[in-house]
């Protein structure tokens, strides 16, 4: 290692976060620059801080200091252009405050996200100053506009691998300082390789396109010059050794800027209203006390609505004592503003679902926030705040996804200038690393699309040699910079003292950072998220209320105790029903048995990828099994779930008893499990965890056992409260899909349906009784819709289900419709509507004009509207003799290919000729499965669902849910199976499943040993 002395070969170094144009993670910065024996070390990535957060965390894992810059360029366009202007290190927070304001408008200034206009980042430091910067450039025309705002903290560049004789001259004339320095990009040939491909990828080109090279190595030297490589002390030494006092004041630079206090020193929370803190907790405490006797009612009130199912339940007592309780933590923490801003958001859209661990307030649930009772729950307030808690939590709240946007738009007007989104760092992941090699090293799309399909993931064809590692090059690279699904920061002055911003494709300001990096730099986190089930829950309601005589109110509407409801729960009958309609929770649900309100909730969390080995012995504890603690350290602290681990606190209360952590220490081990780089600090967590448990008499091998149970909540997992609050939807829709079927299901084929495809909810709903229908020109909404019959009520399917009929034509219809009556006839309908032949022909094909056509068949009607409007008009409505009508395989064919679905008989149906000529036995239905227990059969269904799992041992296996008339029915693909069958199903819609059935705790599948494919589905009919 060589000794601190006067050259710094890492004040200039790009990272893998100018995106696609670099390739060293900070991290790999900081290492080098520690085993070089710097102190200190610079990212500076073209025009962004992406890096920053993650790079000062690297430095200090290294034990160098880092500096904040960035390389200030105008963009490129289409490829080519861009300029590099000048580099700007950060003394301080100010420096810091206009680095970000300058690349911000560089971001919306170039956006294609935003009107183009010119943007001179020279100009900004001329007219607004530079104070808190140290500007470099290698421009003598930048340099000359800046010197006329002054010399100090100004520098001509010198760059290694580039001639720099006359920038010296230049600069020895007008009296600027020199600066050393290297622009590195990449530390070897290695990394000189994955740059090459990078570019080429940021390119959309091949690596010979983008760098005219006739060869790997001359491509990757023209895409990475050598004058880009981390050179190290001697070459720049050697290289610069004319002008030592550039190698000085490199090290002046670094010295004055290496780690300045850039970030903030607390948690930033927004202002409420411009109250300070004191105001902000008189006013939150004002509210909670209001809201008590709401929350909280000693006694029913007269004349008050009836709420279905609410618990007889008060606890006025006991609620002030914990709001006292929380109030005084809120306060010294200095929450206070941050509940009130998220109360304010909240009231703009109040149809919402507070969750996360903010369900565990009784602050939160007075506001209005969450709707759960924490204390009827006995909910953890602590995992959601505590004075030993080190790092901020943040607040969920769900809106119906088609009110969130109006849940932004409000932030975004009343917090303008002072609010973003956070953003989302995308990587390169396996796939689309695979894809992306594939094009940068030439083939063409049908190629990359046939080698992708057989190689499946890794599952299939392997790669050929030479794009896997050039896929292993792009893996874990970040790619691009998207949008967190629903995270903003509100900060109480500009955001760009903070950070920063650049638009999205949606309009919203971003952040430079992604939920952890914004979390590292004091940014409070709210998220504000759309959820589709919400909307059920709404629109359900609204066509159920006019039918009740007690109007259900969307804030008292909790059926936690319906019994009738329970037991529909526990039938595992949950299709539709958000969080609890997937095959595995269906199943768990059948296997448990129980499903009140606190059982639900267990479920809901324990169902989570990495718990897999503890669900049964879960429900096997549940239904009487013996079992005591692993150690009696653990007695009592996991009795409410039968002393499995289950939610995310109880990781917490596991460390603490058994090894002795701190609850600070335990809530980090919690957080860190859900890390993205959890697998780099957790044997140091181990190491503590196993001394703590061996001080405490625990056995390595029992202490093994309880680690291994807190792993199970590796990558995610909830704490009760988030689950409790998603029970209650859970309850509430269940409850609504038990009594009201057909509207719950209508409700939820409008919002976009859930974890099934719509044609599976279709299904559904014909095994519920009611007819399902196709669009009618009459008859149908926009949307799905019921329909009255004469035997009672039906599903008729919106206009929009039609593929490819214009949203403008949809409109002119249904004001034609409403203005002036029905359509009488087929000339009726085309006269008042005038439709396109496109239009028209999309309306024909799916049945959608029968109902109007009198005698007319579907080819006669595209012979009469072809003719007139070639002509002029039907002339007497002649037709063509011979215009038969089409056969049911045509008009099946047509149903298919206009509405993408099956109304007109069951898909399965379709298959039954099929179905008789494959199958390789007598076939059983779905209701005679459990009457075959330990038997071999043979049933025909059609895919509903699938999801692949890995074994103990990492072999892919896989799930899968079929359906037929009577039921979905599921499926056991182990290792061997799923090897065999997997290209099947993924080329198949009807099968013919053949295998054992087996019984799992109550829950019965097939362990599938046989497949047989019907057909694709476009070759059906």
């Amino acid at each position: 290692m060589r000794k601190h002395g006067k050259t710094v070969t890492h004040l200039h170094c790009r990272s893998h976060y100018s995106l696609l144009n670099g390739i060293m993670s900070p991290a790999m910065i900081c290492r080098s620059a520690a085993q070089a024996g710097e102190s200190s070390a610079a990212v500076t990535d073209v025009n962004n801080l992406y890096a920053l957060p993650e790079f000062i965390e690297a430095a200090a894992s290294s034990g160098i200091k880092p500096v904040c810059g960035a390389a200030v360029a105008l963009p490129q366009e289409n490829g080519k252009g861009g300029s590099h202007l000048f580099t700007a290190y950060c003394r301080d927070r100010k420096g810091f405050a206009r680095l970000n304001s300058i690349i911000s408008k560089i971001n919306y200034s170039y956006s294609q996200y935003t009107e183009r206009k010119f943007y001179d980042p020279v100009s900004d430091l001329l007219e607004n100053g530079r104070d808190g910067l140290v500007v470099v450039s290698n421009r003598y025309d930048v340099l000359m506009r800046l010197i006329a705002a002054g010399k100090e903290d100004l520098y001509y560049g010198l760059y290694y691998g580039t001639p720099f004789r006359d920038a010296v001259i230049r600069a020895r004339k007008h009296g600027i300082k020199t600066a050393a320095l290297n622009e590195a990009v990449f530390s070897d040939d290695s990394d000189r390789s994955a740059l090459a491909v990078l570019r080429a990828v940021g390119n959309k080109s091949t690596i010979e396109k983008t760098s005219a090279g006739s060869d790997w190595a001359s491509a990757c030297g023209a895409m990475a010059p050598s004058a880009n490589i981390l050179a190290g002390a001697e070459r720049m030494d050697s290289f610069f050794s004319s002008v030592p006092e550039a190698l000085a004041n490199s090290r002046r630079i670094a010295d004055e800027t290496a780690g300045a206090a850039i970030l903030p020193d607390k948690w930033i929370f927004p202002l409420y209203r411009g109250m300070n803190e004191e105001e902000a907790g008189r006013e939150l405490y004002r509210l909670c006390r209001a809201a008590l006797a709401v929350r909280y009612p000693e006694e029913q009130r007269p004349g008050a609505p009836v709420s279905v199912g609410r618990p007889p339940f008060s606890q006025r007592a006991a609620a002030l004592q914990r709001l006292e309780y929380e109030m005084g933590i809120i306060c010294r923490k200095g929450f206070a503003g941050y509940f009130l801003v998220v109360r304010d958001i909240v009231m703009r859209a109040p149809r919402t679902c507070g969750r996360g661990s903010a369900a565990s307030s009784i602050v939160s649930y007075l506001l209005g926030i969450t709707h759960v009772d924490p204390l009827r729950y006995n909910l953890f307030f602590e995992r959601f705040l505590n004075m030993d808690r080190n790092d901020p939590p943040d607040i969920d709240v769900d809106f119906p996804w088609d009110e969130r946007e109006k849940a932004l738009n409000y932030v975004f007007e009343q917090y303008s200038g002072s609010s973003a989104m956070v953003c989302d760092h995308v990587f390169f992941k396996r796939r689309g690393a695979a894809r992306e090699a594939a094009r940068a090293l030439g083939m063409d799309e049908a190629r990359v699309n046939a080698l992708m399909k057989n190689w499946r993931g890794g599952r299939g064809e392997p790669l050929p040699d030479y794009v896997a590692e050039t896929a292993a090059m792009l893996y874990r690279q970040p790619r691009y910079i998207g949008t967190h699904p629903g995270g903003v920061v509100i900060t109480p002055g500009p955001i760009c003292n903070y950070t920063h911003i650049q638009p999205s494709a949606s309009g919203y300001p971003v952040i430079a950072w992604e939920k952890d990096g914004a979390e590292s730099s004091g940014l409070i986190k709210i998220d504000i998220l759309g959820n589709r089930s919400l909307a059920v829950l709404r629109d359900t309601i609204r066509l159920v209320n006019p039918k009740r005589e007690n109007k259900i109110e969307w804030a008292s509407f909790q059926p936690y105790s319906d019994q009738r409801t329970r037991r529909y729960i526990e039938s595992g009958d949950t299709a539709g029903i958000f969080y609890i309609e997937s095959p595995a929770t269906r199943q768990l649900l059948k296997k448990m048995g129980r499903a009140d309100f606190e059982h639900l909730v267990a479920a809901s969390s324990i169902i989570r990828p990495a718990a897999n080995k503890w669900i049964n012995e879960y429900v096997r504890r549940l239904k009487g099994g013996v079992y005591s603690p692993l150690h009696p350290l653990l007695a009592g602290i996991l009795d409410e779930t039968y002393g499995i681990m289950v939610y995310q606190e109880d990781v917490a209360k596991v460390a603490i008893a058994a090894a002795g952590f701190s609850p600070g220490e335990a809530d980090q081990l919690r957080k860190i499990l859900s890390k993205k780089n959890r697998a780099e600090k957790l044997p140091a967590w181990r190491a503590r965890f196993t001394d703590g448990a061996a001080s405490r008499g625990v056995p390595a091998a029992e202490a093994d056992e309880l680690w291994a149970g807190i792993l199970s909540f590796d990558g995610y997992s909830f704490c009760k409260s988030h689950s409790a609050s998603y029970a209650l939807v859970s309850y509430r829709l269940a409850w609504l899909k038990l009594r009201y079927p057909l509207e719950f299901m209508i409700s939820v084929i409008n919002n976009g349906g859930g974890f099934y495809s719509r044609q599976v909810y279709l299904n559904i709903v014909r095994r519920m009784g009611f007819p399902v229908m196709i669009p009618d020109i009459n008859r149908s909404q926009r949307k799905y819709s019921i329909e009255k019959t004469g035997t009672g009520e039906a599903l008729r399917a919106g206009l929009l289900q039609i593929r490819d009929i214009s949203g403008d034509f949809i409109d002119k219809l249904l004001a034609e419709r409403k203005s002036r009556g029905d359509f009488l006839s087929f000339n009726d309908f085309t006269t008042r509507t005038e439709p396109s032949y496109r239009d028209i022909r999309m309306l024909i094909k799916s049945g959608s004009l029968d109902s109007i056509a009198g005698e007319l068949n579907r080819p006669q009607m595209f012979w009469l509207f072809y003719s007139g409007s070639c002509r002029g008009g039907f002339f007497g409505r002649q037709l063509v003799p011979g215009l038969k009508a089409y056969s049911r395989r045509v008009c099946l064919s047509d149903e298919i290919d206009t509405l993408s679905l099956f109304f007109s008989e069951h898909p399965i149906d379709v298959f039954s000729d099929r179905i008789k000529r494959s199958s390789p036995q007598p076939l059983i239905d779905s209701r005679a499965i459990g009457g075959h227990m330990g038997m071999r059969v043979s049933i025909a269904g059609t895919l509903a669902a699938e999801k692949e799992a890995l074994t103990s041992d990492k072999k892919p296996m896989c799930f899968i849910s079929f359906e037929d008339h009577f039921s979905m029915f599921e499926t056991v693909f182990f290792p061997d199976a799923w090897k065999a069958y997997e290209a099947v199903i993924s080329s198949g819609f009807a099968f013919i499943v053949s295998g054992v059935v087996d019984n799992d705790l109550g829950a019965e599948y097939i362990r599938v040993t046989d497949l047989r494919c019907l057909n694709r589905i476009r070759e059906a009919v």
